[in-house]
């Protein structure tokens, strides 16, 4: 569930992703063999944690703004609690980013303050038609309402297979809208390649950004309609013909195996940070089951039977409904209240194509059972839902952040209250979590819930989790219009190493994620590696590990995050890298950062599984014939050292270097000199490759950035920036 990192920093995952695929076998290169993470138990401390409250502050149903942290006060389990930190998060001052924009600290809100829509589709107790048309009213929700900072997730729930998670909270509108779009595939709810679930369909990349429009039922979209709504009418009837003819005891069952579902997602939604909104697009089910019948003149004629002493003609749950079933009822709408999960219900039933009557007779009861329970509202019949729910997006646009941290938990993952008490603002109400789960040690977590911290990491971008690791990424000539983008990630052995000393086997959970400037994710690996300590840790003391994969990405800006995990402790390394991919097909000039090649026999390499590998593509660090690797984090010493540099679209003059080395406060430094060593001519695809010398002699040691310059005979030139790490020495 929740986990901290060594900072202090309260780490709570991002909903539903798939299970762990089977550790992948690794490279040929890899000197190790592949194994599993052992499950030994482990110390962890959980001193000191920061829990983060977001709040809304209504006055007449409209957001208050202009509010500080002085207007708050905060109280955990009755107890006054010091408010450490505050943020307000403001969605009428924010814009779409500007085309090739990569996503900044805008749309990096804190995570608790981004609020998260599911859109859970019922497909068991909703007729086929009525889904179609909910499908294209969410659509139209999603793509013109909802806010670039919005995560959405898609679900759907079915007798047979129960609520299943299509695509998890993520910004990205295009993957949001092929999941809706595809309800009703049979093929849907299979494993996609994506062990995060944030991505469903690559092929939905940057080169169709344009194609994102809102759609009505008969129009394109997102890289065109998957299926046409005739099939998927008749995938979603033979869905539901899998429930059958209900009888009392048969609905009453499916009834109950709809609510666990429910439970279910709410333990999930209780990991996930923030206040979130579950839409559930239903026609509902017959909630005289559950708190008796529905009609007002049966309801009489129990009442006469009753007071005449008829007792025989009394039905008590035709009166007062199931009362075991209505308990279990309460249970899974506290589960949604503790999760602080609102339950927005949308009653579909005049919706579907082939109405005749307003839905189902008590089915709006039921929903506004769930509805109510949970703080939210019950929408009747509304084709379009952005406008339906115009006043809850209204109001919960402006989000303050409120943090504090407690003392003396226990990490068991125990519930505690929360209440948050607004100071000297007039007619308004806080809407807040009512609680916080203590944090889990990750040894006790769930594979869901430790897949569900992995997507956080990836979709929030914090870096700092105990384990020391870097990446380097630099984009090349590919094919089919795409830049080929190799990325190296180096893990610190000692760190890996660290709490560990007596383990046989470690594990290393690795991903990495390309995100557009509009927040969508064009591409993606992961690996999972087992290492047998036993022939490894002599080059782990020494060094560490090096991987090596690749993501392909047309022309544009980007941001990649990687994640390196300790499948055994949960300490983690996340690294975020703005990258621009040049347009090679058209030329466009390009110089890589500078590359440190470094020897393979310092490090555990480890290469990518070998489904993602294209073999079309030359191996492309070569340095005299002879493979390389670069480094990471590269380290100057004291006597210099080379480094490679690959340009294009610079022409086969001959070209001139300058170099120098920045400061961490951006200050120029003299003293860097950097000569030119050998330029091979362009290859077929037109890749200059330089190697260069660069001496920084007396440079004390600590972090620098290396500015590199390169101009041709004409006078372009270009201009990269690596990271180097200097030893010191004279």
């Amino acid at each position: 569930m929740n986990t901290k990192d060594p900072e202090g920093r309260w780490r709570v995952p991002v909903l539903g992703r798939a299970l762990l695929a089977a550790a992948l076998g690794l490279a040929p290169w890899c000197l190790c063999a592949a194994g599993v993470a052992g499950s030994e138990t482990f110390h962890e401390t959980l001193d000191v944690v920061t829990v983060e409250v977001p709040v809304y502050v209504v006055r007449d149903g409209a957001p208050v703004r202009d509010l500080t942290a002085d207007s708050f006060e905060l109280y955990d389990d009755g107890k006054k609690v010091v408010v450490t930190g505050f943020d307000v998060v403001d969605l009428e001052d924010e814009t779409p980013p500007a085309s090739g924009r990569v996503p900044g600290p805008g749309l990096q809100a804190p995570l608790a303050a981004r609020r998260h829509f599911l859109l859970l589709f019922d497909l068991s107790f909703s007729e086929p038609g009525a889904t179609i048309k909910a499908r294209d009213a969410a659509i139209e929700m999603v793509m013109n309402d909802m806010r670039p900072r919005d995560l959405v997730a898609v679900a759907g729930y079915t007798l047979s297979g129960g609520a299943r998670l299509v695509l998890g909270f993520s910004p990205d509108r295009r993957q949001v809208v092929a999941a809706i779009r595809r309800l009703g595939d049979p093929q849907l709810f299979e494993r996609t390649g994506d062990p995060l679930k944030l991505v469903l369909d690559l092929a939905l990349g940057a080169g169709v950004q344009g194609s994102l429009t809102s759609t009505g039922s008969n129009q394109g979209g997102v890289g065109g309609r998957v299926d046409t709504d005739a099939i998927q009418l008749q995938n979603l009837r033979e869905l539901q013909r899998e429930s059958g003819k209900a009888q009392r005891n048969v609905e009453m069952g499916r009834i109950t195996a709809f609510l666990n579902s429910l439970g279910e997602l709410a333990q999930i939604l209780g990991t996930v940070e923030g206040k979130k909104h579950v839409i559930l697009l239903s026609e509902g089910w017959n909630s005289a089951l559950l708190v008796g019948s529905y009609n007002a003149q049966a309801q009489m004629q129990q009442a006469e039977a009753a007071a005449r002493g008829a007792v025989w003609e009394v039905s008590s749950e035709e009166r007062m409904g199931q009362s075991a079933e209505l308990n279990f009822l309460d249970r899974i709408l506290e589960m949604f209240r503790r999760a602080d999960a609102i339950i927005q219900a949308v009653d579909i039933g005049g919706l579907r194509k082939d109405a005749i009557s307003g839905g189902k007779a008590g089915s709006d009861n039921s929903l506004f059972m769930l509805a109510d329970g949970t703080g939210g509202e019950l929408y009747r019949n509304f084709n379009d839902l952005g406008d339906a729910m115009g006043q809850l997006l209204d109001r919960t646009s402006v989000t303050y952040l409120l943090s504090f941290q407690p003392t003396k938990l226990a990490g068991d993952g125990s519930y505690h209250k929360l209440k948050v008490k607004l100071k000297n603002v007039r007619k308004a109400r806080a809407v807040s979590r009512p609680g916080y789960f203590e944090p889990k040690r990750f040894a006790q977590m769930t594979a869901i819930e430790r897949q569900l911290d992995a997507a956080d990491f990836i979709v929030s971008g914090e870096n700092s989790g105990g384990l020391a690791a870097e990446a380097l990424a630099t984009p090349l000539p590919g094919r089919d219009g795409k830049a080929y983008v190799p990325i190296v990630i180096e893990v610190d052995g000692k760190s890996l190493l660290a709490e560990q000393p007596d383990q046989k086997m470690a594990g290393l959970e690795l991903y990495a994620y390309a995100f557009d400037a509009a927040g969508g994710a064009q591409d993606f690996f992961s690996q999972n590696m087992g290492l047998d300590l036993a022939k490894v840790r002599p080059v782990l003391e020494q060094s560490g590990l090096k991987f090596f994969g690749h993501v392909d990405l047309v022309p544009g800006r980007y941001l990649l995050r990687v994640l390196v995990r300790d499948a055994r402790t949960g300490r983690y390394a996340a690294r975020a890298l703005p990258l621009e991919v040049p347009d090679f097909g058209a030329a466009q000039a390009f110089l890589s950062p500078p590359l440190f090649p470094e020897p393979l026999g310092k490090w555990l390499m480890v290469r990518e599984n070998k489904n993602r590998r294209d073999a079309s593509l030359p191996y492309p660090f070569m340095a005299d014939g002879q493979p390389y690797v670069p480094a990471a984090a590269p380290r100057l010493g004291p006597s210099g050292q080379d480094l490679h540099l690959m340009a294009f679209g610079l022409g086969e003059g001959p070209l001139a270097l300058e170099g120098w080395v920045l400061g961490g406060d951006g200050q120029r430094l003299d003293g860097a000199r950097l000569a030119l060593v050998k330029q091979q001519s362009a290859a077929s695809g037109g890749l200059l490759k330089l190697v260069a010398r660069v001496d920084a002699p007396g440079l004390a040691p600590g972090d620098y950035t290396l500015v590199i310059n390169v101009r041709n005979q004409s006078g372009s030139e270009l201009t990269s920036t690596g990271r180097i790490r200097s030893s010191g020495g004279p």
